[in-house]
């Protein structure tokens, strides 16, 4: 009888660790806010904080609110002859009806800033997600509300990785 109660003990006391367990495992991402996809590994969707507080003045509000894939380029991450062997094959591909391509050149600290004083907007998500330290390139599909980073390679297999994601 004894062992029985012990049997008992030890399965309470597991289910409460593991319970404990679970709850901290939850909260920790209900905190955050932010969910990484399920369909595409390596996109991460827009939390809602993003959308409540970027304000049309703000950087990158055009991409996020669109109906469009927008592909966003870092032109001072890498080489110009780099981002020209790039546009070509993105040409040759016929990747336009897929992606709105936007090159443009890294933030700077200034241009970092939400009209509504807080740090959630999209340009703070953005520079989070796909900093140009972390990818050479971003794609930011609005309709999916979801941000996913370029990984840095070759032309002709970051051109793979588009291909790969031109449906999503």
């Amino acid at each position: 009888m004894q062992k029985i109660i012990k049997i008992m003990n030890f399965l309470i006391i597991c289910a409460i660790l593991f319970t404990i367990f679970y709850y901290n495992k939850n909260h920790k991402h209900q905190t955050q806010g932010v969910k990484k996809s399920y369909n595409h590994p390596g996109a991460t969707y827009f939390p809602y904080s993003v959308f409540n507080s970027t304000k049309e003045s703000d950087l990158l509000y055009e991409i996020m609110s669109g109906d469009s894939k927008n592909l966003i380029y870092f032109r001072d991450t890498r080489p110009e002859d780099y981002r020209i062997a790039f546009e070509k094959l993105f040409a040759q591909h016929a990747m336009n009806p897929y992606y709105h391509y936007v090159s443009m050149y890294s933030p700077k600290s200034e241009e970092i800033k939400c009209a509504d004083g807080t740090q959630n907007c999209m340009i703070y998500f953005f520079m989070r997600y796909c900093a140009p330290s972390r990818a050479v390139m971003c794609i930011i599909n609005p309709m999916t509300k979801e941000i996913m980073p370029v990984p840095y390679g070759e032309p002709e297999q970051v051109i793979q990785f588009l291909e790969k994601h031109k449906n999503w």
